[in-house]
């Protein structure tokens, strides 16, 4: 991809898109055949797509949304985590405490979890990774396979930290979440605050970022992610197809 091609998308994509959109098409319409035949690979199973944002944003809900519309894998770095320490294998020994603590596990780790669940999957799925990277060391570790020759599609949900902070408090009161705790949670927004900026910018110089806002509740937010990666896939396809 030119420079310019890059510049044309990053102009294109990173806008935050209004609710007034529509929903899109349903799983099974012909309109949603046909999005997935246009998708990066051409047949919607080499597409892949990265969900970021802060804790609250709604990063899990949205990516399980959306890979059911795409009929893609979803790839929580917290479910597999998770599994991990449910199977107290060594390294979920190792991660229990920091994942209870709300703290990052490390990038080495992450990562290995993630390239262990993709290299189970078939060569015709596709996949959308929810929780990672977020780290510049986890973006390095995953930049193959996130702007490899075949890059992904990078969502990030734009939230203020009052409504992450109402949200979290009320998730904590709901769900009993040791990472919810206030504490944890102020930690986890500062270090989004240092990190993620320079996640996005770095996504956003290779033309691979579209942002949403994600301030409003469920199913507005839905359809914007679905407008905003909808519009990213075509204007995908058109730069391919371009002469």
């Amino acid at each position: 991809m030119t420079s310019s091609t890059t510049t044309v998308v990053v102009l294109l994509l990173e806008v935050r898109l209004k609710k007034h959109h529509a929903d899109g098409p349903a799983r099974d319409s012909p309109a949603r055949r046909s999005l997935a035949a246009a998708a990066p690979g051409g047949g919607g199973g080499d597409d892949k797509f990265v969900m970021l944002g802060p804790p609250g944003s709604g990063k899990g809900t949205h990516a399980v949304q959306l890979a059911q519309r795409l009929s893609v894998r979803h790839i929580s770095t917290g479910a597999l985590l998770r599994e991990e320490i449910a199977s107290r294998t060594q390294l979920g020994r190792q991660v229990a405490d920091s994942v209870r603590g709300g703290q990052l596990v490390t990038d080495e780790a992450i990562v290995e979890l993630i390239e262990q669940r993709i290299d189970s999957m078939t060569d015709d799925e596709g996949w959308i990774l929810d929780g990672a990277p977020r780290t510049l060391s986890q973006a390095d570790l995953l930049a193959p396979l996130i702007e490899g020759e075949d890059p992904a599609i990078v969502i990030a949900l734009d939230v203020d930290n009052d409504e992450l902070r109402r949200r979290l408090g009320r998730r904590r009161t709901e769900e009993q979440r040791a990472d919810d705790d206030p504490r944890v949670v102020e930690d986890r927004l500062a270090l989004w605050a240092a990190t993620g900026p320079r996640l996005l910018d770095r996504y956003a110089k290779r033309g691979l970022l579209v942002r949403v806002d994600g301030s409003g509740d469920i199913s507005d937010t839905s359809r914007l992610v679905w407008d905003a990666v909808t519009a990213a896939i075509n204007l995908r396809s058109a730069t391919r197809s371009a002469p």
